[in-house]
């Protein structure tokens, strides 16, 4: 006679109280239970949210401040902006001049040198006076590591050179600028 091992007790379930018992099951589970948030966590998102509110304000006002800097700096009246803006730095073949007022004419020197005429692009609608390093040109290119000093030279377009200087009309702005 072989003894049989003792049955397992079985219970008088029924489909309703399976789901009941397995839902408790779930809703007891460590990875399905919801955490409460402390108020840690609302300080810690709140911090975070604080960081990068004021990092993304950091950034525009960084923006802005150099968008500005040629508007704070005080330009000879006539003279409308530099390019670049002073203290700038610059590629080697990058172009560099000034943008005038509407009724001036002038004329650019880099380093001590006048920039011929015909060396120069004039859009006299925007008036811009701009030179554009080349073949052939004053400056083929900037030295590298170079400290460059533009100056514009300009005056009223209804005199010519010469009458402006006589009549100290001539006009004279400086700046710097660096070749990386």
């Amino acid at each position: 006679m072989s003894a049989k091992p003792p049955a397992k007790p079985t219970r008088n379930a029924t489909p309703d109280a399976l789901s009941t018992t397995s839902v408790e099951r779930r809703r007891s589970s460590p990875s399905r239970r919801r955490r409460r948030r402390t108020f840690r966590d609302h300080l810690r998102a709140g911090l975070m949210t604080a960081g990068v509110v004021l990092g993304l304000g950091l950034i525009v006002a960084a923006v802005m401040q150099a968008t500005d800097a040629q508007d704070q700096m005080t330009l000879p009246e006539g003279l409308e902006r530099t390019i670049p803006p002073p203290g700038s730095q610059i590629q080697r073949t990058d172009d560099v001049g000034f943008v005038l007022e509407p009724g001036f004419t002038g004329m650019l020197l880099i380093d001590g040198k006048v920039i011929p005429d015909d060396q120069l692009v004039r859009v006299a609608s925007l008036g811009q006076v701009i030179f554009r390093p080349g073949t052939d040109k004053e400056f083929e290119s900037f030295s590298p590591g170079a400290t460059i000093v533009l100056a514009a030279q300009f005056w009223d377009e209804t005199l010519e050179l010469e009458e402006a200087k006589a009549q100290s009309e001539l006009r004279n702005f400086t700046w710097t600028i660096r070749v990386q």
